[in-house]
């Protein structure tokens, strides 16, 4: 179910229940279908927060606990859909290349 099929009050219990963990981010939209990771860079926190269609913006403080933190509050909020990971000073490529090039021409990651 995604947030837009929800009713009032389930719109509403989930609004105010998530994030489910504390951590270092700043909610956007919270029926908006992004959230975005800036890795080590808090400098984009603010101006991607006040993006449209970004529900949260966080950075990772550790590697560990800072994945667990933003797995566990994007999987609870059943708006988001993308999770972009970002840093400071690295040109933007196009997910369809990433992809490309890490799966190949038939979409399947290499075995390893």
């Amino acid at each position: 179910m995604q947030y837009g099929d929800m009713n009032a009050q389930e719109r509403q219990a989930q609004e105010t229940s998530w994030p489910v963990i504390d951590g270092s981010y700043i909610v956007g939209d919270p029926a908006a279908p992004v959230a975005v990771c800036t890795l080590t860079s808090e400098d984009l926190l603010k101006p991607l927060a006040t993006a449209p269609g970004v529900a949260i913006v966080g950075e990772v403080q550790t590697a560990n606990q800072g994945i667990e933190r933003i797995i566990i509050n994007v999987t609870a909020n059943l708006s988001i859909r993308f999770l972009l990971l970002l840093r400071e000073g690295v040109q933007a490529v196009p997910p369809w290349t990433i992809a490309e090039r890490t799966c190949g021409e038939r979409w399947r990651l290499p075995a390893v």
